[in-house]
C-alpha cells in the first residue's frame, strides 16, 4: 500500500472473515461489542497524518480510533467506520515511518497483515474457538490477535 514496508491483505483474509464472523449478518449495535473501542480516547489514539481515512468505499470515523496494541514496531488501531455504506469495524496498521500504513474494514471482525504478521480482529463475544486453530496466535488486546505472517508461497 504505502511506504517502505508494505502492508497487504492477508492471503487467508476471506476465510478468516468467514471463520471470525460465524453466522453474524449485522454489525455490532454499540461499542461494547469491541472492548478496545469502549474506553475513553486519550493522546495515543491519533492516526499518523499520512493515513487516508477515506478510500475505495471505506471511511474511518477518526473520533472512534483507539490504539489497541503495538507489535514489533507496528501500531495496531481499531475504529468504527463504513465500508460500501455498511457500518463496520476497521483495523489500521501503521509502521515505524509515517508513510507506512494500511487499513481494512469489515462488518464484524476479519484479518489483515503486513510483511511480518497477520492480525485478527474479533468481537467481544467471539471466543478463541472462533479463531483459526491451525496457526500460532498471540492475544495483543481484548479484540486483536496476531500470528507470524505466512511465507510468500503460502499466501494465496
Amino acid at each position: 500500500m504505502n511506504g517502505a514496508r508494505p502492508f497487504r491483505v492477508a492471503g487467508a483474509g476471506l476465510l478468516a472473515i468467514a471463520v471470525l464472523t460465524g453466522c453474524a449478518s449485522s454489525p455490532p449495535e454499540d461499542e461494547a461489542h469491541y472492548a478496545d473501542l469502549a474506553r475513553a480516547a486519550d493522546e495515543r489514539d491519533v492516526l499518523p497524518a499520512a493515513v487516508e481515512t477515506t478510500q475505495d468505499g471505506v471511511e474511518v470515523d477518526v473520533e472512534t480510533v483507539r490504539l489497541a496494541a503495538e507489535n514489533d514496531g507496528t501500531l495496531v488501531f481499531l475504529a468504527r467506520g463504513t465500508q460500501a455504506g455498511e457500518d463496520s469495524v476497521c483495523l489500521v496498521l501503521t509502521g515505524p515511518g509515517d508513510e507506512d500504513w494500511g487499513l481494512t474494514c469489515s462488518i464484524v471482525g476479519g484479518s489483515f497483515g503486513d510483511d511480518r504478521s497477520t492480525y485478527f480482529v474479533v468481537p467481544d463475544d467471539a471466543g478463541p474457538e472462533r479463531l483459526p486453530q491451525d496457526i500460532s496466535l498471540t492475544r495483543l488486546s481484548e479484540n486483536v490477535y496476531v500470528s507470524p505472517a505466512a511465507a510468500p508461497e503460502e499466501v494465496q
